[in-house]
């Protein structure tokens, strides 16, 4: 199996199997923090859906994000366009509650898509083909992420990683927010 089939086979297994028994869990586990230091699982789902759609559309491929595109805020219900990264526990609390689960599922299908044909795509990709700093700049700008002038050293930065690199990278992010479900489930 080569490189680019395993990183398809864990998006697939992250969109097909983990976002869904995610997003199947009931009451207050979905849209509660049940464990001080983790977010909801609610906003979880959510925010490894907008990394990856925010990535791979404004950084690897220069297109919209299917989260403009398709009006998703309206439809999730929420009222930001970022990726949740370094909100309060209040913001990603308030996130949780209001965040439509029935649409962010049909978000889910519709990322799963479209990141499937950007990795088939990336197969493409010389390694020595390397992101805009302009455009990790515009992801991380809209991100909310960092100010101003950590967010160019950031995009700077991250910038000297071939793409590829970063397309692994938002595989990995998803996972490491699986773990952070899997920590929030156990003890149940």
């Amino acid at each position: 199996m080569d490189h680019f089939q395993a990183i398809k086979n864990n998006y697939l297994t992250i969109h097909d199997h983990f976002l869904p028994i995610m997003l199947s869990a009931e009451g207050n586990l979905l849209r509660n923090r049940v464990i001080k230091e983790i977010n909801p699982i609610m906003w979880i789902a959510w925010h490894i859906l907008r990394t990856e759609d925010m990535y791979l559309s404004t950084v690897v491929y220069d297109e919209t994000q299917a989260f403009h595109e398709g009006r998703w805020m309206d439809k999730l219900n929420i009222s930001t366009a970022n990726t949740g990264t370094g909100m309060s526990a209040t913001e990603a609390d308030e996130i949780a509650r209001s965040i439509d689960r029935d649409q962010l599922l049909e978000y889910n299908q519709i990322i799963k898509e479209r990141s499937l044909v950007y990795v088939d795509r990336s197969v493409e990709l010389p390694d020595d083909v390397f992101a805009k700093e302009e455009d990790l700049d515009r992801c991380l700008q809209e991100a909310e992420v960092f100010p101003d002038g950590v967010r160019q050293e950031r995009a700077n930065a991250y910038a000297k990683f071939p793409l590829s690199v970063g397309i692994t990278g938002i595989v990995m992010h998803g996972f490491m927010h699986v773990g952070q479900y899997l920590s929030v489930t156990k003890p149940l």
